[in-house]
């Protein structure tokens, strides 16, 4: 019987290869989808933590104001004092960008070139291996730069070659002087790295006497703990110190929100092919359970015929499985770029020059998915198929099995539905966003739980109508949802699932935008907004010099003028975004107003444009609990700030909050005068284009800049927040093709198990063409069911999100917006998607060979 075991579920797969490839292809779709995730997911995470290291070379620990702060260069000295530290090296970090108008930016490491100490902690090394140390060609010019060899190659650049950067102060023309080999610091965004000297580097992005951060070299006989604290004890206020590993965990926490909800996804992808094995399988083992009664007959123990059918699954996996970890390489070097973008624009980050690298983990996670999936498909068909008895198996050729099983289904469901909102309910009392998670997926699986007992009940309903349109096509249609209530309902929970997802998907994406098209374009209404042309990191533009204000404002036509800085800043643990505008925007509605959810007594406005107050995001509120009414207290620069919350808005700048305050107060306590956007109105006797013109030519030949109209302005976050969501069409696509294969996969087994029956009626005088369209109407009846459910679980889905999941996860506060065409869009694809996939099942009715269908044995 061993060997019987084994011939048993080979012979059957080699008698229904139509039905299986189906099944091997969305059990495939399904372990590429979470393959490709998690593929991407590690492969980002990489390239960070490449940055980090490549940068911060031998630095075991780094003093800091912040990532855009400033420190005072003489610290260095002080530091390298103090007992066990090896070398404290001074360091300007910046962005310059290539003023050949491609934009692409180059990450500026300014190092004290003259200093070969320094260097050697960084690997900036020749060709020929020596570290870099010409200090009389760097001494004769200020000007010269090192480039990394790679870079310079991709741009036919060479020694002695002069190159062209915009940077905040202006456009700037350097010499390269050296090129860098790919090690260490070289290493960095893909070679896209220059290296100055610290002196020029404060020029261009500081101030001087300030650098960026100080690095420090510990000796190696010394604990890094114990040089750490002596530091610490060091430090004036405003200062901190911490090690490049921190700033991973950082950056891991920051991108593993991200990756909490694409794995949602994939699971949610997972959950749809799962529904796809178990209606292939149960189906399968339903036209067989004959045979297998034959075979208990004549001695095999169930045992043995419940191990051939699982090894059938098993088979099925393994092929499954095979393909769909290639399928996820392919998916994951398509949704790479796509992913980083969106993590970028997310999280206001710099995104990295990303590879794919082939993890084991994650094919161990998608292969250990798709073997379970299937093998759990498998396990209660297989079951129910040993289960019944010799006689009524024997009996039951060709049937489905007793439709009583169905009865439970509605209780199953209502507990189901029961149980997700008891999780949205634990979720706002507890505001953890597990409970939001769990909440997900017991919505999820109370849709398809809901599909089962509800196709008997549509069939009922849906008789009157079918008859009246499509007479005896139409009973039979009926009839055939009625007896094989099971496979239709499975293959409807298919359906619903996965259009569920992609009208959760697309109203979240939908609240986003309008989220912040809402509030932005009440915030801002200038008639002219100047940014650079060039992007820092994110969705922010790269700063430019403070002093631009001053030269808009004295322009021809300018009646007023505000400079606005925004940047990332550390908070509570957390990075919250700052979001400083000059006195005059807070006191002039004509430049906009961000819309106050809650105020203060007395001119909230007034009090932050004083530096007496500051206002914050409803975000920030949900993430550290502190409204208005509560002091807060920055560490800044210079110390820490202690400020009253006067003010709640909705603001954009960080997911994890964002303070708005003077800039006035901004350029005193943090020492950073740049600014991001200069907002301008023009006199009533000026045309806007003449005043457009007017900037570009006066400053636009020392900056590369952009100068928009608030519209424009507006249209541009439009843009960053649909590439933000640009990987759903990718996803709602792969959904689409699995709901297709599942649904044609599903009637292909409803033809084979009524050939007789479809034969006998058109023996007596059923036209073929009327016979095929029972198969499209047994199609389009499960569609829109299918819709039914899909509109009321993805509804819920997006409530739920926009209400509170996307919060706790990611950090925005968004309001729900539900858009009609989205719904109808879905619905149509829907629709066609249905009548698609019973093309092929119809014309195998129309090619039904009445003869051979009389005698056919299921």
């Amino acid at each position: 019987m061993a060997h019987a075991s084994l011939h048993i579920p080979l012979r059957f797969l080699r008698g229904h290869y139509g039905r299986t490839t189906l099944t091997v292809i969305a059990v495939a779709l399904g372990v590429g989808l979470v393959c490709a995730l998690d593929l991407v997911t590690r492969s980002m995470q990489r390239a960070f933590d490449e940055v980090i290291d490549n940068l911060a070379g031998r630095t075991a620990l780094e003093v800091s104001a912040g990532e855009s702060g400033v420190v005072p260069e003489t610290l260095a000295s002080q530091l390298q004092r103090l007992p066990g530290v090896d070398i404290a090296v001074p360091i300007v970090h910046g962005t310059a960008f290539l003023a050949d108008g491609s934009g692409e930016a180059l990450t500026v490491h300014g190092v004290d070139v003259l200093n070969e100490d320094a260097l050697r902690v960084y690997e900036a090394r020749e060709p020929g291996g020596q570290t870099v140390d010409d200090p009389v060609r760097f001494m004769a010019d200020p000007r010269s730069v090192i480039l990394t060899r790679a870079f310079a190659a991709r741009r036919g650049l060479d020694e002695n070659d002069t190159l062209e950067l915009d940077t905040p102060r202006g456009r700037r023309r350097f010499r390269i002087l050296r090129l860098l080999e790919p090690t260490g610091v070289g290493r960095v965004h893909g070679g896209n790295l220059i290296v100055m000297d610290v002196a020029a580097a404060q020029e261009l992005f500081t101030e001087p006497e300030f650098v960026s951060r100080i690095d420090v070299v510990v000796d190696r006989s010394t604990d890094v703990a114990s040089v750490r604290a002596a530091i610490e004890r060091t430090l004036p206020p405003g200062l901190v110190v911490s090690t490049p590993a921190q700033r991973k965990l950082d950056l891991h926490a920051v991108m593993r929100s991200f990756g909490t909800l694409l794995r949602a996804i994939g699971l949610l992808g997972v959950l749809i092919a799962y529904l796809i094995a178990f209606n292939a399988l149960s189906s399968g083992f339903e036209r067989r359970r004959w045979q297998l009664g034959v075979l208990a007959a004549i001695g095999a123990p169930p045992r043995a015929i419940w191990l051939s059918q699982m090894q059938e699954a098993l088979l099925l996996a393994g092929v499954s499985v095979g393909l769909g970890l290639g399928v996820g390489m392919l998916l994951a070097w398509i949704l790479l770029p796509i992913i980083a973008a969106t993590t970028a624009l997310n999280f206001n980050l710099v995104a990295p020059q990303t590879s794919l690298v082939p993890s084991p983990i994650s094919f161990a996670l998608a292969t250990t998915l798709g073997v379970g999936v299937t093998l759990l498909a498998a396990w209660l068909p297989a079951a129910r198929a040993v289960r019944a008895g010799v006689a009524m198996t024997i009996r039951g050729r060709g049937r489905e099995a007793d439709r009583t099983e169905l009865r439970p289904g509605w209780a199953m469901a209502a507990g189901l539905w029961s149980a997700a909102g008891a999780a949205v309910v634990l979720q706002s009392l507890a505001g953890e966003v597990g409970f939001g998670l769990l909440a997900t997926a017991l919505i999820a699986a109370a849709i398809a739980a809901s599909a089962p007992p509800l196709i008997p009940f549509a069939a009922r309903v849906a008789l009157p109508a079918l008859v009246a349109s499509a007479g005896s096509s139409g009973r039979l249609a009926a009839m055939g949802l009625r007896d094989h209530g099971r496979r239709v309902g499975i293959t409807t929970a298919m359906l619903a699932v996965g259009l569920g997802v992609v009208v959760w998907l697309g109203v979240l994406a939908r609240s986003f935008e309008t989220s912040v098209v809402d509030t932005l374009g009440r915030a801002i209404r200038a008639d002219v907004v100047v940014t650079s042309a060039n992007i820092g990191s994110g969705f922010l533009e790269a700063p430019l010099d403070g002093e631009l204000v001053a030269a808009v404002r004295g322009m021809p036509g300018i009646e007023d003028a505000a400079g606005w800085r925004a940047l990332e800043w550390p908070y509570g643990g957390e990075a919250i975004g700052l979001s400083a505008y000059d006195p005059q925007y807070f006191r002039n509605r004509r430049f906009g107003e961000w819309p106050l959810e809650e105020a203060a007594a007395g001119n909230v406005w007034e009090e932050v444009a004083l530096g007496r107050g500051v206002v914050v995001s409803t975000s920030f509120v949900a993430s550290f609990g502190r409204g208005v009414g509560t002091r807060m207290v920055l560490d800044t620069p210079t110390g820490p700030l202690k400020v009253p919350i006067v003010g709640v808005t909705v603001d954009f700048v960080s997911p994890k909050g964002t303070v708005e305050l003077s800039r006035e107060l901004f350029i005193e306590r943090w020492r950073d005068r740049t600014i991001t956007r200069i907002f301008a109105l023009k006199r009533p006797d000026t045309e806007t284009a003449d005043l457009r013109r007017r900037i570009a030519s006066e400053i636009g030949a020392t900056y590369r800049l952009r100068i928009l109209s608030a519209r424009e302005l507006l249209d541009y976050f439009v843009i960053q927040v649909r590439r933000a969501f640009s990987v759903i069409p990718v996803f709602a696509a792969a959904i689409y093709v699995v709901i297709l294969i599942g649904l044609a996969s599903s009637l292909i087994t409803s033809v084979l198990d009524r050939q007789r029956e479809l034969a006998i009626v058109q023996v007596i005088g059923l036209r073929r063409r009327l016979a095929r369209r029972v198969v499209v109407l047994e199609s389009l009846v499960v569609g829109v069911v299918g819709l039914v459910l899909a509109a009321v679980g993805g509804l819920a889905l997006s409530a739920l999100w926009v209400g509170r999941t996307f919060q706790l996860l990611l950090g925005w506060t968004l309001h729900l917006s539900v858009p009609a065409a989205h719904l109808a869009l879905v619905a149509g694809a829907g629709v066609l998607v249905c009548v698609v996939a019973s093309v092929i099942p119809a014309r195998r009715v129309g090619h039904l060979g009445v003869s051979e269908a009389l005698r056919h044995e299921s």
